[in-house]
């Protein structure tokens, strides 16, 4: 497989190539979740989070599925009660398969979404 840059594919006239091009990046990337809250798989920008909180949400939590607030408008923090509706934003899932402490994310701008890694303190 032979990579190209973004600016061969441009001058070859293949646009359309960038797109997927930005598609695979994005869905593949391991940290997919951090880049899509800034921008979606064209590389277009987006609104970004609304900071919930500036620490985390420790909760212990069950055993089950949780909806992680994304985008930072939840009422239900650090839960998504849609909210979101009508814009770009979608919430994150988490299956939890034990009885555990856990930090969500309350600033909305971590690299490793639903959980916290410190990011609000450089907000």
């Amino acid at each position: 497989m032979v990579l190209r840059s973004t600016k061969d594919i441009v001058q070859a006239g293949e646009e359309k190539n960038i797109h997927m091009l930005y598609f695979t990046f994005y869905i593949l990337s391991p940290k997919f979740m951090s880049r899509r809250a800034l921008t979606n798989y064209q590389g277009k920008n987006m609104t970004k989070p609304k900071i919930a909180k500036k620490e985390p949400y420790v909760l212990e939590v069950e055993p089950k599925k949780y909806a992680w607030c994304a985008c930072g408008r939840s009422q239900n923090q650090p839960f998504c009660d849609a909210a979101h509706k009508g814009t770009e934003w979608r919430s994150v899932t988490v299956e939890i398969s034990e009885k555990k402490t856990v930090a969500f994310c309350g600033c909305k701008h971590t690299a490793t979404p639903p959980y916290c890694d410190g990011t609000h303190n450089k907000l």
